[in-house]
């Protein structure tokens, strides 16, 4: 398995996790950055798409 299809197993590997914690409220979900609060998630999400380019 090259790299492109491992990358694509692993976004698909990480969509029901990122469901469930946009889905859930829990006071852990979000995080304040320079006054910004965001989902964690979404941190995550971009973390991951910029280390990858």
């Amino acid at each position: 398995m090259n790299l492109p299809n491992k990358l694509t197993m692993g976004r698909i590997i990480l969509i029901p996790i990122f469901t469930l914690m946009l889905a859930l409220n829990w006071p852990a979900g979000s995080i304040t950055i320079l006054g910004t609060k965001i989902a964690l998630s979404w941190f995550i999400a971009m973390l991951i798409l910029w280390w990858h380019h």
